[in-house]
């Protein structure tokens, strides 16, 4: 048996299936979004990047001010260290984010305004220059 449908019918069922699959997000979740990546770029204002003899593989993110590091990427395994105390509990307590969440947050900013690519944020202790 065959059933024809119209261009129109054909697109509104595509429509339908790709919005139960992937609902849009609400305004709600993108005004959320958009506050947590201001609160991202406003923590990162104060953070200079720069690389260390200790850690040749890895480019640190490092406070200016404290020089704590707030995130480690090392280049060989693509981790990205973020500092739990500096930067992941910000989001995980403020936004109410789970683990897995956060990653993929951190993986978004970091893809977007530093430019880093298949990373996979971890989460880690306090981390101070020694």
């Amino acid at each position: 048996m065959k059933i024809i449908i119209t261009e129109n019918q054909f697109k509104k069922l595509i429509e339908n299936i790709i919005n139960e699959k992937y609902p849009p997000e609400t305004r709600e979740e993108i005004d959320i979004r958009n506050d947590m990546e201001d609160e991202f770029l406003e923590i990162m204002r104060n953070v200079i990047e720069e690389t260390d003899k200790k850690y040749p593989d890895s480019v640190l993110y490092v406070d200016k001010n404290t020089n704590q590091i707030y995130i480690k990427y090392d280049q060989k395994s693509r981790y990205l260290w973020i500092n739990y105390d500096k930067l992941w509990s910000i989001f995980e307590k403020k936004y109410h984010l789970e683990y897995e969440e956060i990653q993929r947050f951190f993986k978004d900013m970091m893809g977007e305004h530093y430019n880093l690519r298949d990373i996979t944020p971890m989460t880690s202790g306090v981390h101070h220059r020694v």
